[in-house]
């Protein structure tokens, strides 16, 4: 038996593919709270996120800092 275990940007979007639906109120991607939380917390442009909350990754013209496990669980 082997285990697995991953840390992922906190997402409040279930790691669809799509933004975060209100990433101000989104903390934990940043900081010892997740991966790559340091790189996220010095990067995160909130105002450009706010822009597009719950976009779809396909519909942005940037590349979200978060990009490693946005599409962890999508379709």
């Amino acid at each position: 038996m082997k285990h697995l275990s991953a840390r992922l940007a906190w997402h409040d979007n279930g790691w669809n593919g799509h933004l975060c639906k209100e990433p101000r109120e989104n903390i934990y991607c940043s900081g010892r709270y997740s991966f790559p939380g340091d790189m996220v917390g010095e990067n995160k442009d909130t105002d450009l996120e706010e822009e597009n909350e719950g976009k779809s990754c396909n519909d942005i013209d940037f590349i979200p800092l978060f990009c490693y496990s946005i599409n962890a669980f999508g379709k």
